[in-house]
């Protein structure tokens, strides 16, 4: 398995348990539960396919010289953006779907994001693979 494959994967499953979190959250909240989980499952396939296109977008845009490459990375955050309107607005308009669901379906992405990259090993700014922590030095008085 590739290391693209492997992020795409571990995002997508810390999006997936932190949107059954927030439904189990919820059913303890809401009153429309149906309505509410309907929503957390709208939002968060969205993400999901959110996420998909940015695989996509990406790894086009690095295949195009540089000028081009970031007015296609441009217009594809555009589109990405505005599809999220899209389905917020649906989520609004549409009755049968909590629009709290929703935004939480949607914020599952950046939930994951945050998650994985808390997980992960630091590394040094100059980009070495070695990383290693400053030790304190205890400090000797030459007196």
């Amino acid at each position: 398995m590739s290391e693209k494959t492997a992020l795409l994967k571990a995002l997508t499953i810390r999006m997936l348990i932190f949107s059954c979190i927030v439904f189990l959250l919820g059913i303890i909240i809401m009153p429309d539960v149906w309505a509410y989980g309907k929503g957390i499952l709208f939002g968060t396939v969205f993400s999901i396919l959110k996420l998909k296109l940015m695989e996509n977008s990406f790894s086009t845009a690095v295949t195009k010289e540089p000028n081009k490459a970031k007015i296609y990375a441009n217009v594809q955050y555009l589109i990405r953006y505005l599809l999220t309107g899209i389905v917020l607005v649906v989520g609004v308009l549409e009755p049968g779907i909590h629009i709290v669901g929703v935004i939480l379906g949607l914020l599952s992405m950046k939930v994951a994001a945050y998650w994985y990259a808390k997980n992960q090993k630091p590394t040094p700014k100059d980009g070495s693979v070695a990383f290693e922590e400053w030790e304190e030095e205890e400090e000797s008085t030459d007196f």
